[in-house]
């Protein structure tokens, strides 16, 4: 079992390594809980809106980065790359 977790995450790490922020270029990482499609967003220091005090100008230019990185493929297409 932990064997088939593990070649899972390096699957789904291989993958993701094939999409990278439009904004930053940075890594994304998977944030949906399952359904329809995949979302991925910035996983950068920039990107970060919780690092920031709530309500500061730093946090507000962050949750913007966080937002518009988020890039949403269909279940299908994200099987095709995984299986790549």
């Amino acid at each position: 079992m932990k064997i088939k977790k593990y070649n899972q995450f390096n699957e789904e790490l291989r993958a993701l390594s094939m999409y990278k922020c439009p904004i930053c270029r940075g890594a994304l990482y998977r944030t949906d809980a399952g359904g329809l499609s995949v979302t991925l967003q910035c996983a950068s220091d920039e990107a970060k809106f919780w690092d920031f005090p709530r309500g500061s100008e730093e946090s507000k230019k962050a949750h913007d980065h966080f937002m518009r990185s988020t890039t949403i493929i269909s279940n299908e297409d994200w099987n095709k790359v995984e299986k790549g």
